[in-house]
């Protein structure tokens, strides 16, 4: 899965499994074979190998940060250097520069008057060295008298205003904000729009670079979805001198740039799901267009997968990195810590346009987090968010209470239950005895272990907050109380963050909201209900200085270090003088409960999550963090650990990491005593385990099995024992799927010669072949016979020191591998 992982005394922010993003700008890589994402939604860097395997990693962080996407920045291919807009004084623009190999961004400092934000991208002109923007008049924002700017780099950067012969494009073509594309070819800048301009056809428009500029009109029938420009970037492929884009469905279409006319053309293989905003550019190597992300066209999730679309004969889709299974983006929604099960219980929330959910998932807390839908029976409780939720251990399901409906004034006070006994999960209303509180939104429902009850606190009731405490005891005849409380109680609030803390046999409150819209009404006080005797007391707590009010972090007990955790939440971000900034944060903050309670602010390395409230997330005890989800002002489905430190002593042994290839099996067990002594098992499915030994744990109680009597294509389980006083318990049950050997290729060149890594799925007849620059042969031979597996092959061929080009081919499948060979 794809990673990031850093190390610092303050924890460590790790995030799993995606790369969700849209208006990234995709680059082909020469050097390194690898197709860049850069910048888009998510505003980092990544990498991904093409010649495989295919996974995404981040590149170096930008440095300063910079903003950008595919339509605001442009490549120069040669020096895999990045243009990009930016906005300098007096809203004009400014041209930066990005290497992806460094992450360093600079400003390009050039002399003479630079444009308004132009409307269309730069393009770069690599025969002139200059850039190239359209739109932006010197005193015109609203663009209705569009200009041609050109930043000549050489010598010295220098800012003109062009002005092109011929009739040029309607102000319309400007406000369309169109792709521009260099064609190369023919000398000229394409605008990718489709316009009428008068009477007759859809026109486009190019613009010709070389002596005196001209505008130059073209009738085009415009593309078959009936849209004046593509939803996603368009891309101009070499080798067939023409470009490329897909529609919104993920259907291709291609543009003759001698005809202006535009084709849809039918794709065979697997069809990527429908997107916007996605990345797209030409893999020159293997003649196909590549995909990347996007976001649905309903606004309301970002994808995560990648496409190539080979571009020789039929067009075909082939996926090379899977969508990652997770749930719709949601805020607001109830969870639970499912503790037997080591996995985090997610139910409701809302999307980003406000819609209200009633869907259940699962966030597997294993090593690697991974998201599963939950199927339930029963019918679940309608739609909402802002409910209140807590794990109920003792008869295993998920309670949920009230919420917000999509009335303001009018929030649910009904109760549920999603119980996990007996089979399938099953939704079913509860209706306890007593008087019931007021219906409420915005409150806390927290687990008392201790006395086998759940507390409701606080909350909003649609007109005003509440400052009320009520006991749910669910046996042996489900009832509500409301508790009075000693002391002086906390004023009334909302969307305040609550947790119990069994060691001290207590509930601890902090911060939340209040109607008062200025920073009196986001809150950072610390209390606790003190339990021992009747309904308990109201203490306010001394602690240091520490968090900024605020409502909707998340706050959860470390109950092994004796300790809060925070995270983020919607409040004051920066107070200085008069003014008061409110807004998102994604700060982190320890509170040592031990003696006098004490605020730390942490300071964990590496990226950052957005900030966000409304977030869900868990403790995992057994790998000693903190797991973020969901949450923000328009929803998420990130997933995101605060890696804290040492392993504490586990109550489970887990599987912490595997590796699986078709010659071996590698797995890692954490959680056991350090040197405590286990037994392996394993077996095929549904036959009898079979011992594969005794394994002693290291001194971090970690236990590790190398097996490689496995054959390709099967599947196999492994578990590990425990004997403690004479019974053997079983942990860590895991499957794997020994994949078979497929067809892969890597050259290395050295002392004149070229060797190849092959893997042969088969003994199929099968070629390796080597190419010069030019696409003439230079050498080959027949591999089919060396059989199915991994072998080394040297090229007998004496070759002169240039580029070669290598291709693997077996059947209707092929592998490529680029070679310089220097002597």
């Amino acid at each position: 899965p794809l990673t990031r992982a850093f190390e610092a005394a303050d924890g460590a922010w790790r995030e799993f499994n995606l790369l969700q993003v849209s208006r990234a700008l995709c680059v082909y890589d020469p050097a390194g074979d690898r197709l860049f994402a850069l910048g888009g939604s998510r505003q980092e860097d990544w990498a991904l190998p093409l010649a495989g395997p295919h996974t995404w990693h981040a590149l170096p962080a930008q440095a300063p940060r910079a903003y950008i996407n595919a339509r605001w920045s442009t490549l120069e291919s040669s020096q895999a250097r990045v243009y990009f807009l930016a906005m300098g004084q007096s809203d004009r623009i400014e041209i930066h520069t990005l290497d992806p190999a460094t992450g360093t961004v600079a400003a390009i400092t050039a002399t003479g008057e630079s444009p308004w934000q132009p409307a269309a991208p730069p393009v770069f002109d690599p025969v002139n060295q200059r850039i190239l923007v359209y739109g932006g008049g010197i005193t015109d924002p609203y663009l209705t008298d569009p200009h041609v700017w050109a930043l000549d780099l050489l010598p010295t950067p220098t800012w003109s205003q062009w002005a092109p012969s011929g009739t040029p494009p309607p102000p319309m073509l400007a406000q369309a904000f169109s792709f521009a594309i260099l064609d190369p070819a023919r000398r000229r800048i394409v605008f990718t729009t489709s316009l009428y301009d008068g009477p007759g056809p859809l026109s486009m428009w190019a613009l010709t670079l070389d002596g005196t500029p001209q505008w130059l009109r073209f009738a085009t029938n415009g593309l078959p979805s009936g849209q004046s420009q593509s939803p996603n970037p368009v891309t101009y492929d070499a080798a067939g001198d023409r470009l490329w884009t897909i529609g919104s469905q993920c259907e291709p279409y291609d543009l003759s740039l001698d005809t202006f006319q535009w084709s849809q053309e039918p794709a065979g293989g697997p069809i990527p799901s429908p997107r916007l905003d996605a990345g797209a550019v030409i893999d020159p190597l293997r003649h196909r267009l590549l995909v990347c992300g996007g976001v649905t066209p309903s606004g309301d999730d970002t994808h995560s997968d990648t496409w190539a679309l080979a571009l020789d004969g039929t067009p075909t889709w082939a996926n090379l990195v899977p969508e990652a299974t997770r749930p719709p983006i949601r805020g607001g929604a109830g969870d639970g810590h499912d503790t037997s099960r080591g996995r985090l219980v997610v139910f409701g929330g809302s999307d980003e346009l406000g819609g209200l959910r009633n869907d259940t998932w699962a966030l597997d807390l294993s090593a690697d987090p991974a998201w599963s839908p939950v199927a339930t029976q029963g019918a679940p409780p309608p739609s909402r968010y802002w409910h209140a939720s807590a794990w109920d251990p003792k008869r295993d399901q998920l309670v949920v209470y009230g919420g917000y409906d999509g009335d303001p004034y009018h929030p649910w006070g009904d109760l549920w239950a999603l119980s996990f006994t007996g089979g399938t999960p099953t939704w079913s209303p509860i209706a306890p005895a007593g008087p019931a509180p007021p219906a409420r939104m915005l409150s806390q429902l927290v687990y008392d272990s201790a006395r086998d009850r759940f507390l409701l606190l606080f909350g909003y009731d649609g007109f005003h907050e509440l400052g009320d405490v009520w006991e749910l005891r669910l046996s042996p005849t489900p009832a509500w109380r409301p508790l009075a409380p000693g002391g002086v109680p906390p004023s009334a609030r909302a969307a305040e963050m609550c947790a119990y803390d069994h060691a001290r046999d207590r509930v601890l409150v902090f911060g939340g909201g209040t109607s008062d819209m200025s920073t009196v009404g986001y809150l950072n006080d610390v209390w606790a209900l003190r339990f021992g005797s009747g309904d308990g007391t109201w203490q306010q707590q001394s602690t240091t200085p520490g968090p900024t009010g605020r409502n909707l972090g998340l706050l959860r007990l470390d109950g092994a270090h004796g300790r809060l955790l925070l995270f983020g939440g919607y409040g004051v971000s920066h107070v200085e003088g008069n003014v008061t900034e409110i807004e998102y944060l994604n700060d982190a903050w320890t509170l040592d409960l031990a003696g006098t309670p004490t605020w730390r602010s942490l300071s964990p390395s590496g990226f950052q999550p957005a900030g966000r409230d409304r977030a869900n997330g868990a403790y995992d005890v057994l790998h000693d963090r903190l797991v973020l989800t969901c949450g923000g002002i328009s929803g998420s489905n990130d997933v995101w650990t605060l890696e804290l430190g040492g392993l504490p002593t586990a109550t489970l042994i887990d599987l912490a990491s595997r590796e699986v290839a078709a010659d071996h099996v590698r797995l890692m067990w954490a959680g056991a005593t350090p040197r405590q002594a286990v037994t392996l098992y394993r077996r095929e499915p549904e036959a009898a385990w079979r011992s594969l030994g005794t394994r002693i744990a290291d001194g971090a109680g970690y236990v590790t099995l190398e097996d490689h009597d496995v054959k390709p294509g099967a599947t196999l389980e492994y578990r590990l024992g425990v004997t403690t006083d004479g019974v053997e318990t079983f942990f860590g049950a895991t499957r794997v799927q020994i994949p078979r050997w497929e067809l892969a290729l890597s050259a290395r060149a050295a002392g004149g010669s070229v060797s190849f890594a092959v893997e042969l799925p088969s003994a199929e007849p099968a070629t390796l072949a080597l190419f010069d620059i030019a696409g003439r042969r230079v050498w080959n031979t027949a591999v089919g016979h060396l059989g199915a597996g991994p072998h080394q092959v040297t090229a007998d061929a004496t070759l002169p020191p240039a580029i070669y080009f290598a291709r693997l081919s077996q059947g209707q499948s092929q592998r490529h591998a680029r070679i310089a060979l220097i002597r």
